[in-house]
């Protein structure tokens, strides 16, 4: 899912946080994201290149992430 930054339509993106490395956290809108059986997450990390990073993962099944804040080098999201 989403190798890339350029990768997501931007219709479907609810926040983008640049991070002081250049780098992005995007927040997809995961009513709009193509089902995807087995889950799928909604907080992506991307490199000052485009490039995925990581993908967060929810704690529990089933569970999406509704929003998320940057607080200094901290990253907080919420289920």
């Amino acid at each position: 899912m989403y190798e890339n930054l350029s990768d997501i339509e931007p219709d479907i993106i609810s926040k983008t946080l640049e991070l002081p490395d250049g780098g992005h956290l995007v927040f997809v809108d995961y009513a709009k994201l193509p089902h995807v059986r087995g889950g799928i997450t909604n907080l992506l990390r991307f490199n000052v290149e485009g490039s995925r990073m990581w993908a967060a993962e929810t704690i529990e099944s089933g569970d999406i992430f509704t929003s998320m804040e940057l607080n200094g080098d901290s990253i907080y999201a919420f289920t």
